[in-house]
């Protein structure tokens, strides 16, 4: 059926000129990209695609927000956006990383302001601040944006790439409350920036488990936020320790690894002590290795960039469609996981 479709019933199909299909398809460049869809568009349509085989002239330049490298989740993150641009060179799809702190709201915002006249798609891990959030819905509809890891809703962007952050919270909120055991006790959650809406969720769904199924364990209320730094983090919870002595669970829903793990041995808290986080970095891996951390989640960042960055080729038609859009996958370790 395919073979005899000629490029005039593309054109028909398209509605553009024979001349545009033959530039797309041969790769000769000079056709708009509204245009370059339509096309592609009537070969899927039509089947043909088999036959004739777009060359892909126009370079679809993405544009790609992540926190500084410090993090280790976001080093990780920019590694496999350079690998995925490798596997997209043949789509010539290529992706530019741009890091920004989460506090630097107005560099944020103004980035986004300018966005379109650079890239032509937008994949971004961002604060729900009113500046940002107001750039992120004027940009969604210019272009595509994917929001990564944590999600800023009703701003029309293309689609949210994570996991379900209150379903996480929830989730370690039972298992601290397993760990725990019936004896009363008291738990925490530090978190970084409440403008991150994981953070929000996270918090919210351990405070709503603990509250639902474990009663006997007192939250204890964490007034300060740590600004997702490390040492702030593990500032707040030395003295924490101090004036709750009953604290035996805590959970970091943002930065922090082995300062907080200095914090609890530095009060003497070490063996009596549940710590939960997030993120299998390597510093991470090395702690849950040594049981200093008893569990933690992962949110595969590999696969939420393998789904973000597909979602921008599909878009574009330079692959099928992707299939509807699920919550990435938790996956939780134990120190017995890690060998």
């Amino acid at each position: 059926m395919a073979a005899k479709i000629r490029i005039e019933d593309i054109a028909s199909q398209a509605g553009v000129s024979i001349s545009t299909v033959d530039r797309v398809i041969n790769g000769r460049g000079g056709v708009r990209l509204n245009r370059e869809i339509r096309v592609l568009d009537a070969l899927h349509s039509l089947e043909a695609a088999s036959v004739f085989k777009p060359a892909y002239a126009r370079q679809i330049r993405v544009a790609v927000i992540l926190q500084h490298t410090e993090d280790p989740l976001h080093d990780g993150l920019k590694r496999s956006f350079l690998d995925i641009g490798i596997q997209h060179r043949s789509l010539n799809i290529h992706y530019y990383i741009h890091h920004f702190a989460i506090a630097e709201t107005q560099n944020i915002a103004a980035f986004l302001q300018v966005a379109r006249k650079s890239y032509d798609a937008v994949i971004a891990s961002v604060p729900n601040e009113t500046l940002v959030r107001r750039e992120i819905r004027r940009l969604s509809a210019l272009m595509p944006v994917v929001l990564l890891l944590t999600d800023i809703p009703n701003t029309s962007r293309l689609a949210y790439v994570g996991i379900d952050n209150m379903q996480a919270g929830r989730v370690i909120g039972t298992l601290m409350g397993r760990y725990l055991g019936p004896q009363p006790c008291a738990a925490l959650c530090l978190s970084g920036f409440d403008s991150m809406a994981a953070h929000v969720q996270r918090r919210e769904g351990f405070h709503a488990a603990l509250r639902a199924r474990f009663r006997h364990i007192r939250l204890v209320d964490v007034p300060e936020s740590t600004f997702d730094r490390a040492e702030r983090a593990a500032d707040i919870l030395y003295h924490l320790l101090a004036s709750h002595p009953d604290i035996r669970g805590i959970y970091n829903a943002g930065a922090g690894g082995a300062p907080l793990v200095e914090a609890i041995r530095k009060r003497g808290r070490t063996h009596d002590t549940v710590f939960i986080t997030h993120e299998l970095t390597p510093d991470r891996t090395e702690l849950l290795k040594e049981g200093c951390i008893d569990a933690l989640i992962d949110q595969d960042p590999l696969e939420q960039v393998t789904r973000a960055s597909r979602l921008i080729a599909s878009h574009f038609r330079r692959l099928p469609p992707s299939p509807v859009q699920s919550p990435t996958l938790l996956r939780i370790f134990t120190p017995e996981m890690i060998s």
